[in-house]
């Protein structure tokens, strides 16, 4: 009985140390992909993460589970030598305060998944935001340029007497050159209005 009870200890030992370096592997990873390419929150597979990480918190009970039984076995089984009986209070008690600190080195990883998580769908949504933005933008600069001369156009398409070359070959120039200018006033406008818009207030 006590060699036995000596392998479960070696046992139990080796399983909670092996979770301690799957938690640090867990980690090294977690970082290196979110620090990978393009920065912080770029890249990490978090469906993996989370699994790994489940995983380790379902060993880190199940170590606990298996550390308490072994606790209450020591205490009512009979015949049990008294340097084994202290052996593995002493192993159990180092054994508990080692899950307790991988239970919360899980959830603080957890933490970790749900920040990046964030991060990432923050940075997706800014970058849609801009793309949107700028798509809007150039709408705008497009209709402030067809807008003018367009309207121009349809001044000298309705039949009213007294526009400058109405009657003559001239008008098509004069209908050109006014579109233009027209054009060239939107576009300066709107430059004008951007400019003063991202200037910092004071």
């Amino acid at each position: 009985m006590a060699r036995v009870l000596r392998a479960v200890v070696r046992h139990i030992e080796w399983s909670v140390d092996m979770v301690d370096l799957e938690l640090e592997t867990w980690e090294n990873y977690f970082l290196a992909q979110a620090a990978g390419d393009g920065g912080l929150f770029v890249g990490p597979d978090f469906n993996r993460l989370q699994r790994h990480l489940a995983l380790l918190g379902h060993g880190t009970a199940l170590n606990r589970d298996a550390v308490r039984t072994l606790v209450r076995r020591i205490e009512i089984q009979p015949g049990i030598p008294g340097d084994v009986r202290d052996l593995v209070r002493e192993k159990c008690e180092r054994f508990l305060a080692q899950s307790q600190a991988q239970r919360r080195a899980v959830r603080q990883s957890f933490d970790l998944i749900a920040n990046a998580t964030s991060g990432q769908q923050f940075r997706l949504a800014q970058e849609r935001a801009d793309r949107d933005g700028a798509f809007q933008a150039i709408v705008g600069i497009l209709a402030a340029v067809f807008v003018a001369p367009a309207l121009i156009a349809a001044f000298y398409g309705a039949n009213v007497k007294g526009l400058p070359g109405a009657d003559a070959r001239e008008g098509l120039w004069y209908m050109l050159l006014g579109s233009v200018l027209a054009g060239l006033i939107s576009v300066c406008l709107i430059l004008v209005v951007r400019a003063r818009s991202r200037r910092p207030r004071s």
